[in-house]
């Protein structure tokens, strides 16, 4: 995919991340494990797209406008973005942004729905109906939880919570990108957490635009992001 910075630039300092440190150091972590991914339904490994292997897969989707508002602000704090809002609005639709086009991605799983194995929760939702969504993750992975629990994960899980969180906040990357000379404008990684927040940063005339290129891209699909 096309990409507005260079990663071996980024990491040169960061030792995991340079060859195939990274996966060297998964195939290490032993069984159940959680592995956070961006990447295309086609560059899994081939035993996931041909079902020979089945691992629980939770894919999370948000709307194009309020990813594209929030990979703004990642990309000026994380990886050297120096354009205008503007410019990065068109950049997006264009699917010149790191892991785009959006809608390739986004359909690349979604035309995977068919199978057991993968699970497909909003952002809005989790924002919305956060104790719901943690049933449906808990039943998906076929675990029990007590009332007691669902009411301490939904205050660990919370917006505000996972905000302070060291350990999800990307704080130690942030300020070794404003160190290193990366950050271009200082962004928290959690930032506001709004649903539908796009609609105070984006004009009428680019919503429009996202409106159109989004009908264009997801009609008839039967996936509603908003």
């Amino acid at each position: 995919y096309p990409t507005l910075f260079d990663m071996t630039k980024l990491c040169k300092d960061l030792t995991y991340m340079q060859g195939l440190e990274y996966y060297h150091i998964l195939e290490r972590t032993k069984s159940p494990r959680i592995i956070k991914s961006h990447l295309h339904w086609s560059l899994l490994p081939e035993e996931i797209r041909n079902g020979t292997k089945q691992p629980k897969i939770i894919v999370i989707l948000r709307n194009p406008e309020d990813t594209c508002v929030s990979l703004y602000y990642f990309s000026q704090s994380a990886e050297g973005y120096k354009g205008s809002f503007q410019d990065f609005c068109k950049l997006f639709l264009a699917g010149r942004v790191c892991f785009g086009p959006f809608w390739k991605q986004v359909m690349s799983y979604w035309n995977e729905r068919h199978r057991s194995n993968i699970l497909f929760i909003t952002y809005k939702d989790m924002k919305n109906e956060l104790p719901a969504v943690i049933k449906t993750v808990a039943n998906f992975l076929g675990k029990s939880i007590t009332e007691d629990q669902l009411t301490k994960l939904t205050e660990h899980l919370s917006f505000e919570s996972m905000k302070k969180n060291p350990t999800v906040n990307y704080e130690e990357g942030l300020q070794y990108a404003k160190y290193d000379g990366t950050a271009t404008v200082r962004s928290d990684f959690l930032r506001s957490g709004k649903v539908g927040g796009y609609k105070s940063e984006m004009s009428s005339e680019m919503i429009a635009k996202f409106e159109a290129w989004t009908k264009q891209n997801n009609e008839e699909t039967g996936l509603d992001l908003h």
